[in-house]
């Protein structure tokens, strides 16, 4: 027990211990930096050359270094995390400060001093509340400056901006030019910036999608950011979620779930054009669409409606519309031969497994397709719409009082162009008949 006691004595009596006290008395992180400049002057002032019982607890033989493990051992033995969260704060309100021109922070000592105690090396004290205050400051940036925003262009260029005007010359500043470079800060950021942007982007997705066309510029730069993270998988999962969550219940009317799908159908193709994460993405919507009892009629009724309008009804008089039947997104029935030209579709992402494990267990009817084509899709089978369509044209015919069929004609003949003439045939006869009476 004597030795024991003795022991205890010794490493308490200890300059690594009394300065790890003497460190560790204040715990508000704002006096961090005057008790990091006192920690450093006692680090200077220890005279390890007359035998210091420090050099046996150390592993290297460098004197001044084995004085810098055995003040650090001594702090992390007696602190807590609390320490770890104050020094995070303490590098946010730094880093902040740097994009405020008026603001006067005096940061150099405090970063010479983390430099001598080796706190922000790789394996360092701070190395996880360094990266932690990075992406916490940069998210919270990226987040105040693109959130909510998907009409202007450029977005993604001013992150670039940031990263290189107050990020890096900030971490470059802290750890040293050195260690900037060994450590490949300039990579790592630029992947952390491109990493919030699509993190703030996944947040707000089902608006992106809600507000397409008008949401385009945001699109296009977010198929570019999802480029350089490899995110994609990340990011279908959001979309997903969040469709099943504000679509898939009986308070969302059939024509508003029908116009998000179309708009996810435009979002991730123009994200991914082999269409492997709209298969994915878009299934539950698609199976839920099929429970619907009025599915069809809404997407009758959009189609041939000029009231109605919409995406549909622009749809069905597009110029290079082709007939269902050449729209079949199985590629086992192209008509077409291969040829040595042929090429795979763009890889969406080089990760594998998880999220897109799913691709093609789902239908892959949706591939290659056009918007009606994918919407018929649903059922499997042009019928349906054509029987729903040929009630419908019933009920206008014997509600025209004036007898004038020039707008059903119309329709008629657009129709036959998708849906093929022998599928309205019945219809064509109903509208001769009414011409004839």
């Amino acid at each position: 027990k004597n030795r024991a006691w003795a022991r205890f004595q010794a490493v308490e009596t200890r300059l690594s211990t009394m300065a790890a006290e003497e460190f560790l008395k204040d715990r508000h992180w704002k006096t961090l930096p005057e008790r990091l400049e006192r920690l450093c002057e006692a680090l200077n002032d220890w005279d390890a050359e007359n035998g210091s019982p420090e050099l046996a607890c150390s592993f290297s033989s460098d004197p001044v270094e084995s004085r810098r493990q055995c003040m650090t051992a001594a702090i992390m033995a007696r602190s807590d995390v609390r320490l770890l969260k104050a020094f995070q704060k303490l590098l946010e309100q730094t880093l902040k400060a740097r994009q405020d021109p008026d603001a006067m922070v005096d940061e150099g000592k405090m970063f010479e001093n983390l430099r001598l105690l080796g706190w922000i090396r790789p394996q360092g004290m701070l190395q996880q509340s360094l990266l932690a205050a990075l992406h916490r400051t940069i998210l919270k940036w990226v987040r105040a400056t693109i959130s909510k925003d998907f009409e202007s262009e450029g977005l993604y260029d001013q992150i670039k901006e940031y990263q290189n005007t107050i990020v890096l010359p900030w971490l470059k500043d802290l750890v040293g030019p050195e260690r900037f470079k060994a450590d490949e800060w300039t990579q790592r950021i630029e992947f952390t910036c491109a990493e919030c942007y699509c993190t703030v982007r996944n947040e707000e997705i089902f608006d992106l999608v809600a507000d397409y066309p008008d949401s385009h510029a945001a699109v296009v730069e977010l198929k570019h950011v999802l480029e350089l993270t490899k995110m994609h998988s990340a990011m279908g999962q959001s979309l997903k979620q969040t469709l099943i969550r504000r679509l898939n219940h009986p308070g969302a009317g059939t024509n508003q779930i029908i116009d998000v799908y179309i708009n996810t159908i435009k979002v991730l193709r123009e994200i991914d054009p082999s269409d492997r994460l709209l298969q994915v993405v878009a299934e539950p919507v698609r199976n839920y669409l099929r429970r619907r009892h009025n599915t069809v009629r809404c997407i009758i009724t959009s189609l041939t409606d000029a009231e109605v309008g919409g995406e549909l009804y622009e749809e069905l008089r597009r110029q290079d519309a082709r007939p269902l039947e050449h729209n079949s997104g199985d590629s086992d029935d192209e008509e077409e031969e291969p040829t040595f030209d042929w090429k795979p579709p763009p890889p969406i992402s080089k990760q594998k497994g998880g999220f897109f494990d799913n691709i093609g267990l789902v239908g892959s009817s949706s591939n290659g397709g056009d918007i009606l084509s994918i919407l018929v899709s649903i059922y499997g089978s042009k019928e349906l719409f054509v029987d729903e369509y040929r009630l419908m044209l019933a009920d206008k015919l014997l509600a025209n009082l004036d007898f004038n069929t020039d707008k059903e004609v119309h329709t008629l003949e657009l129709l036959k162009l998708r849906f093929g003439e022998l599928s309205m045939r019945n219809c064509e006869i109903m509208i001769k008949e009414i011409g004839r009476a």
